[in-house]
């Protein structure tokens, strides 16, 4: 019976697990997708793009899959993890996950992200500042746009970003 509960538990922690595995896949693969609807300043189409993520996280495991395969635009990928508020450096796109989103009024404060498009993890982060917030639906990942919090950062937005996602009036 022990044997019976064990393996059962095992098969729900494995499922669980897998499926934590592939939302994280999703969001990275979203992520990319992000900067084809979103433009830059001609200054920030020079050298790599940067997709930065805050604390450490199976998403920027996947990024850096993307990265090694893939370009925005002209631009090859660098992918970075910062550990700290005070460690975030200029990047084009700045990732933060779900535990970290409480320093989001931290993070948008940063006088160098001035021009990044923020995504978290998070609904309410797009009331803290970001431009783009993920959240889960019966199981399936989804994302809001903030036009007003895009634009804040200096960045356009394809109006096609606004209608595949849930559009965000702050």
């Amino acid at each position: 019976m022990i044997g019976k509960i064990m393996l059962v538990f095992f098969l729900t922690f494995s499922i669980s697990g897998n499926l934590f595995s592939q939302n994280e896949k999703f969001k990275a693969a979203f992520i990319y997708n992000f900067t084809k609807y979103v433009e830059w300043s001609a200054i920030d189409k020079d050298g790599y793009f940067i997709i930065g993520v805050y604390g450490s996280t199976e998403v920027a495991r996947h990024l850096n899959v993307v990265a090694n395969k893939m370009k925005v635009g002209n631009q090859p990928i660098k992918v970075k993890v910062f550990k700290t508020v005070a460690d975030v450096e200029k990047c084009h796109l700045l990732y933060v996950p779900n535990n970290k989103s409480k320093e989001l009024n931290s993070i948008v404060q940063l006088p160098h992200l001035k021009s990044t498009l923020i995504v978290g993890d998070r609904s309410e982060t797009i009331s803290f500042g970001a431009g783009i917030s993920f959240y889960t639906n019966d199981g399936e990942v989804k994302f809001e746009v903030s036009k007003n919090n895009i634009d804040k950062a200096g960045l356009k937005v394809n109006p096609a970003l606004l209608i595949l996602g849930k559009a965000n009036t702050m």
